[in-house]
Order: structure tokens, then C-alpha cells, then sequence
């Protein structure tokens, strides 16, 4: 709220209520809070900014961010190196936990869940928050926050961005990071369908060596991973989107904001000048015990007009496969039956929606 007045100069009605997600206030109500913050009148007020950003005090806080940390109590641990090298040394033991947010260490703590803590936290190591945009892919640090992606790959990746203000408050996105999601592993990870949707690859590091691991191939079983103790996820590449890519993401939740889903999907189609379909993924979460594509749907699209594609007798039919295919399990947010009905409606809304751009691109051209 402070830094988006420092920014904005004024608080319209819509940023009051972003910046006021994830507080609950039943006494007071929420209306009274956002009519005092958009009456606010800048010229009356001395900024946080102005009160507190003293060169010596910036100086000095950013020498402090180049000493490594190290602190030890008993059985618990942390340290906070400054290069990576250090970083992945210090993965000695199957018990040591990567901190970046702590949005879910942090639960599994207040939980009780979590009594021995080995942490090693990336929040020093400088590259870990880098975005940096290459010829064919965007590299993404492990310590990148999902404010930083918001602000920085919107123009490379419209309706990513665009769907990651479903989720999350703006608290959670300043510190909850993109690496963080993905080692989470949860079938219902957020960022998980765009990801494999994409073809992301992983760089993995240990003090030996790196490898890249397709997205794809990474998750072997629920919270199972290709990943030992001794790893770091430390970049995440996510491929450029093709310029003609048709690319659609839905969430389902019991409600439409800062909600777990229930099933999430993204459907991503490429035609080439002859109308063909040369480039496909589905990508569902919640509908397994990890976040999946469907490789055997997807071959059967490769190669078939766009014109087929949309007709309503080929689009039914792609859909009940797409049912067909999944298996999901029953829990307190939806049944199997309702997840797979979900699906093949969230198939031919895509189809739907496709349709309507493909007629409305023909009318421009």
C-alpha cells in the first residue's frame, strides 16, 4: 500500500482492494479501509521513501547482502551463502530444506510439522534474482518472486501474467518464487500446466556438475521428483511463445480468487500458413498425482486442419478422449466424475474461444 502510493501517487478503488488481499478485517469492514486509502491526498504526506531511503542506510544494507550467513542452535540450522558454488556444498544431508518464502515451510512449521530445521537459503546469491531474456528462451533465477515475473514478462508472456492474478496476494507474490512452485511438486501447482505446456527445462546444479531436465520428465510420482539432496534447482528456461501461438489457461476453485484449484488446464495450439496444426500441448493439473500433458491426445491433433479442429462433431469427440484419458481421484473439492466433466468442458471452451479468434483474425486479414 506504502510503495504503491510512493509509485502511483493515488490509490484508485481496484489497487486499495488488490493491496488489501489476504487481510481479513470483520470488525471494521473493508469498505470504510478503501474509501480512507482513495482519499488519500499525497501532497499531504511525507513518503516511507523520503522518511527512511538515506544513502547511508542503502549502503550499508546492501553491504550486509554480500556477507554470507551462517547460524546454528542446537539441531537446527541456517545459512545464506552468496554464490551458488557454496550454495550446493552445503547440500549435504537429505534433511536440508532450500528456503526461498517460506509460503509453505512456513505452514508446515506453525503446523508443528517441521521440527528439525536445515535451511540454506538462495535469497543472497545476486544471479538467483535475475530474469535475463535470451534469442529462444527466458531465463528465470531460482530466487526470481512471482511480482518480479508479473512485472517483467508480460510482454513476453501475456496470458501467463494474466493468470497469475487468480492467485495469490500481493504479500505472497512479493516473496513466493517460481522455483518454489515447481519444487513444491504439488499436483495442483499453479504455474505447473503453463510450464509443461511450454516445454520449461530445469537447470539443475551440484557441486560436480549441471544438467537440464525437461519440465516433462521432472516429476516421477506424487512430490517425487528428479532430484536428489545434493541438488539445487537454480534456473528455470522457459521457451519464447511463437508469435502465432493460440494459448489458453483456466483455473476452476470454489472461488475465483486466492483459491486452490480444483483443476487447472492450459491447451496450447500452433497453425502454420496452410492451417495445420504443427505445434499442440495440453496440460491439466488436479486430475492426477502430478501435474500432466496428454502426449497420446495431443498426437492425434498434430496435423489436422484448423477447420476440423473447431467443427463442433471433431471437438466433441477430442473431448470425450481427453475424459477418457485422465483418472483423477475424489477429494473435498470436487469428485473424479465432476474433474473429468470439468475438463472436456474446459477443452471445448478453448475450442470455443479459438474459433472465435480464428474468425475474428480472418475478418482482419
Amino acid at each position: 500500500m506504502l510503495e504503491s502510493l510512493d509509485k502511483n501517487k493515488v490509490i484508485t478503488s481496484q489497487k486499495a482492494r488488490n493491496y488489501l488481499t489476504g487481510n481479513l478485517c470483520r470488525c471494521t469492514g473493508y469498505q470504510s479501509i478503501i474509501n480512507a486509502m482513495i482519499g488519500i491526498n499525497r501532497n499531504d504526506h511525507i513518503s516511507v521513501k523520503d522518511t527512511y531511503d538515506h544513502i547511508d542506510v542503502f549502503e550499508d544494507l546492501i553491504s550486509h547482502t554480500r556477507i554470507p550467513v551462517s547460524l546454528s542452535q542446537h539441531k537446527h540450522s541456517f545459512v545464506a551463502p552468496i554464490d551458488i558454488k557454496t550454495a550446493v556444498n552445503e547440500m549435504t544431508s537429505e534433511h536440508i530444506q532450500v528456503f526461498a518464502a517460506s509460503t509453505d515451510l512456513g505452514v508446515q512449521h506453525n503446523k508443528g510439522q517441521w521440527q528439525k530445521q536445515q535451511v540454506i537459503s538462495l535469497n543472497l546469491i545476486e544471479s538467483m534474482h535475475q530474469i535475463v531474456t535470451h534469442s529462444g528462451h527466458v531465463a528465470i533465477g531460482a530466487r526470481v518472486t512471482m511480482t518480479a515475473l508479473e512485472e517483467q514478462l508480460s510482454g513476453q508472456y501475456p496470458e501467463w501474467v494474466d493468470f497469475m492474478h487468480l492467485f495469490a496476494s500481493p504479500q505472497i507474490k512479493n516473496n513466493g518464487t517460481l522455483v518454489g512452485n515447481i519444487a513444491n511438486g504439488s499436483p495442483i501447482g499453479d504455474h505447473l500446466p503453463f510450464l509443461l505446456a511450454m516445454d520449461a527445462e530445469l537447470l539443475i546444479q551440484n557441486s560436480q556438475q549441471q544438467r537440464l531436465v525437461n519440465i516433462n520428465d521432472f516429476y516421477l510420482g506424487y512430490r517425487e521428483k528428479d532430484l536428489v539432496h545434493n541438488e539445487l534447482i537454480t534456473q528455470v528456461n522457459i521457451p519464447l511463445q511463437r508469435e502465432n501461438c493460440i494459448i489458453k489457461m483456466y483455473k476452476i476453485s470454489q472461488r475465483r480468487d486466492l483459491d486452490i484449484s480444483c483443476v487447472s488446464a492450459v491447451f496450447k495450439m500452433v497453425f502454420d500458413a496452410n492451417e495445420e496444426l504443427v505445434e499442440v500441448a495440453i496440460a491439466l493439473g488436479g486430475v492426477a498425482a502430478t501435474a500432466l500433458r496428454l502426449p497420446g491426445i495431443e498426437k492425434q491433433l498434430l496435423g489436422v486442419q484448423r477447420e476440423q479442429i473447431i467443427s463442433s462433431t471433431e471437438s466433441k469427440k477430442m473431448a470425450a478422449l481427453i475424459v477418457q484419458s485422465i483418472k483423477p481421484l475424489s477429494d473435498v473439492r470436487g469428485s473424479a466424475v465432476f474433474r473429468q466433466k470439468l475438463v472436456g468442458n474446459l477443452y471445448l471452451k478453448y475450442i470455443t474461444e479459438l474459433s472465435g479468434e480464428m474468425k475474428y483474425d480472418d475478418e482482419v486479414a
